[in-house]
């Protein structure tokens, strides 16, 4: 329980409050998959645009539960480092994804489109990847 805490103190203190007030109360709605976050690293001087990580990862979570298996534990565990020089939010999903094509090309568009991420693992019950923001 101390960690919960600690850990959503350091994400309110992020200066992101629209992405922080999401990530909160992601699991107050009924959703096919479970959000948990850990903040590891935050300095409170950096440029992150807190509209934008938002709407991106609004938008990513809306893809994954359009492409996830809805009779199964799916838990999406997200890892946040936020340092002044290089930020990096680890998406780190566990169950099942009924459509991994569609995820798969949602992500690559948004590498073409200029997003710096890095896919470790994309198969049907995982999915890891990094999102680095400058």
């Amino acid at each position: 329980m101390v960690l919960v805490a600690q850990n959503e103190s350091k994400l309110s203190n992020l200066k992101l409050p629209l992405f922080a007030e999401w990530v909160l109360t992601y699991n107050w709605s009924r959703r096919l998959i479970k959000l948990e976050f850990e903040v590891l690293q935050f300095e409170s001087s950096h440029s992150l645009d807190d509209q934008m990580l938002l709407n991106w990862s609004k938008t990513f979570l809306d893809i994954l539960e359009i492409n996830v298996m809805n009779n199964v534990e799916n838990q999406l565990s997200l890892i946040i480092n936020v340092s002044d020089e290089q930020s990096r939010f680890i998406f780190d999903f566990t169950g099942i994804l009924k459509n991994k094509r569609e995820v798969e090309e949602w992500l690559e568009d948004q590498k073409m489109n200029g997003q710096n991420i890095e896919i470790e693992q994309l198969d049907e019950e995982v999915l890891v990847i990094h999102v680095i923001v400058d």
